[in-house]
């Protein structure tokens, strides 16, 4: 009894010195679990996926030093909440930084999205489900380039290593810039590093922004260009990129369109991506479409529906479920396929 007794006192007092730490520090814990239910159908068959899509927490907090000087700090991981990944005892790393904000910007060292990858989520709606526009954007037309190098999505990363400067909105204008020193770095080495820029203006009606990302190791650099409009209920989105690289399956343009409606607790979701032909070939165009309607049952739960429809044309091999969609659905060269999901977010 004794000995439950002084445990039961130990937890207390670390529940009340917990407390204690968060008023003081400002910090709090966070997170989302996101699992969805997807039904595939393509020319091979008919699949049935639990999925867990970037489901994560974290903590973060803030110290206000002086007027004029904040420190702001993030610790992220993604885990899987359908239990595939049980046994994987290591965390997947999402943003994780500690900044250093001022009147005059904000100083951001870590792992941390890159601004072009920021750009591109302005037009998504569907992001981390089967309709995620990664399928598409920032993609290459295979999984794997002809040097067995691991290609897929290449222009929407985190970067590692990475110091990022956040300017002040100034007359609307907001400026990004991202260097990554290495993403494996060895012994000092500038071995995959990432130079990202962004630019975007921003009013109560509409926004336009552009973005560019080299990335030397990869030979490889990319170019977005975003903009929108909000209109009572209704919301706009368009994106255009054009990729250069060594790579042939990379180098190609991009575009697409997304729109919203929202009625009360309802909000009906569209939006249609292309990747062009790349280099000098063309039949290696792909198409993704969605369609959904999402039901915002409070600030902190969501329930949705949506309907996707992937085309490879013969000489592609675009895969569906991009982005960080729990299930990745590899397609065989030219294949179509249909896809349904049901899905429910839950932010804590």
């Amino acid at each position: 009894m004794l000995k439950n007794t002084a445990v039961r006192l130990v937890i207390f007092f670390i529940v009340i010195a917990s407390h204690q730490v968060y008023a003081d520090s400002k910090l709090s814990i966070y997170g989302t679990i996101h699992l969805s239910t997807d039904i595939i159908q393509t020319e091979s068959g008919r699949d049935v996926l639990v999925s867990s899509n970037a489901s994560r927490f974290g903590i973060k907090g803030s110290d206000e030093l002086s007027p004029t000087l904040k420190v702001l700090w993030k610790l992220e991981s993604e885990i899987d909440a359908s239990g595939e990944d049980a046994n994987n005892t290591q965390l997947k790393p999402r943003n994780r930084f500690i900044a250093i904000a001022t009147p005059f910007g904000m100083l951001l060292g870590g792992h941390h999205d890159t601004p072009l990858k920021t750009l591109g989520s302005k037009v998504e709606l569907f992001e981390n489900s089967i309709a995620d526009r990664r399928t598409i954007i920032g993609s290459s037309a295979f999984s794997t380039a002809p040097d067995s190098s691991n290609l897929g999505n290449v222009f929407d990363i985190r970067a590692k290593n990475a110091l990022m400067i956040v300017m002040p909105s100034i007359a609307g204008v907001e400026i990004r810039y991202l260097r990554s020193t290495g993403q494996d770095s060895v012994n000092g080495s500038d071995f995959n590093s990432v130079e990202s820029f962004s630019g975007v203006y921003k009013n109560k009606f509409f926004y336009v922004g552009g973005a560019y990302e080299d990335q030397p190791q990869k030979d490889s650099s990319a170019q977005r260009f975003v903009g929108g409009i909000e209109y009572k209920q209704l919301q706009l989105n368009f994106l255009y990129e054009i990729i250069d690289s060594t790579y042939q399956a990379l180098e190609r343009s991009a575009k697409g369109v997304s729109a919203a409606y929202t009625a009360g607790k309802n909000v009906v979701k569209a939006q249609a991506f292309q990747a062009g032909n790349f280099y000098k070939n063309k039949t290696s165009s792909g198409n993704l479409y969605a369609f959904g309607i999402t039901r915002q049952s409070s600030n902190k739960l969501s329930i949705y529906t949506v309907a996707t429809f992937l085309k490879n044309d013969s000489d592609a091999q675009f895969s569906l479920m991009g982005g960080e969609h729990g299930e990745h659905y590899n397609l065989g060269l030219g294949e179509t396929a249909y896809g349904l999901s049901f899905g429910i977010n839950y932010n804590f």
